[in-house]
């Protein structure tokens, strides 16, 4: 049974935040619920306080419903800093990922399918324009339309479903293709990207490759002190938080395919740190 705090984490941090003035952009947790989970989200709109939740969340949705996409070729934010025009740039064009990520939930949750076809219209305008780089931070900041073709393909038409899905496993290729055995949240966050576009495309044979790499990060990642490799080096909790975040979606994508990545442990001993 999905717990009552899981479903007020998923409510709660779906909301928008583009209409606020900055000048990063994080995407949206990837919180992947299996079928039957996303339907009890409906079974508790009208329980307080999810219901309050539930009507800031359609409004938001709402407030997008005529806007239109705005998809770009590449992104350039990794390596830039915050007040660099192309990186000030690239996050306007990235607030189309928050607007992807209501419209999906609302949908989800109200069934009302005026949300699911602005959602699918956000994704296939980025389908068909942002081409993968291979860059683990650009390229993950598309995991919104990722999420949404998880939780959408059912709704949308065979064509779209195949530009759709023939651009993700081109996001899971181009990730793969710059492999490397390293450890820490850039190489977490590189696996997950080819663990998730691999599901979607049911690459057997990519998922199978991904199960030994997901240990290899866990071991040269997770200290028995409670420290990440991210800490250690960095020296900050930001790109600590950042590892266990990874982790925790790479362990959402294998949910899926029944592989509890929550209880594997690091060859150590040390499992994936969780409150």
């Amino acid at each position: 049974m999905l717990a009552t705090a899981t479903i007020a984490l998923i409510l709660l941090l779906q909301f928008s935040v583009f209409s606020q003035a900055y000048v990063e952009f994080d995407p949206p947790p990837l919180l992947l619920l299996k079928t039957v989970d996303a339907a009890k989200l409906r079974a508790i709109i009208a329980i307080k306080p999810f219901d309050e939740s539930y009507k800031s969340l359609i409004s938001d949705a709402d407030d997008v419903l005529g806007d239109h996409p705005n998809p770009r070729e590449a992104i350039i934010y990794e390596g830039r800093v915050s007040n660099h025009p192309d990186r000030l740039n690239s996050v306007k064009h990235l607030r189309d990922m928050t607007k992807i990520n209501m419209l999906t939930w609302a949908y989800c949750i109200s069934e009302n399918s005026i949300y699911s076809t602005k959602a699918i219209e956000f994704v296939e305008a980025w389908a068909k324009k942002y081409k993968a780089s291979g860059n683990n931070v650009n390229d993950n900041k598309m995991r919104s339309c990722m999420l949404a073709y998880y939780l959408l393909a059912e709704e949308m038409p065979e064509s779209q479903k195949l530009t759709v899905g023939r651009w993700i496993k081109t996001i899971g290729d181009a990730q793969k293709k710059k492999w490397k055995d390293l450890g820490g949240n850039r190489a977490a966050k590189r696996l997950k990207l080819i663990y998730f576009a691999a599901y979607l495309g049911n690459d057997q044979r990519t998922l199978d490759w991904v199960q030994a790499k997901i240990q290899y990060v866990w071991n040269t990642t997770l200290f028995k002190d409670g420290q990440t490799h991210d800490f250690k080096k960095r020296d900050a909790l930001h790109y600590h938080m950042s590892s266990i975040k990874e982790f925790l979606e790479i362990a959402h994508v294998g949910r899926l395919i029944g592989r509890d990545h929550y209880n594997q442990k690091a060859d150590n001993g040390v499992p994936l740190p969780r409150q």
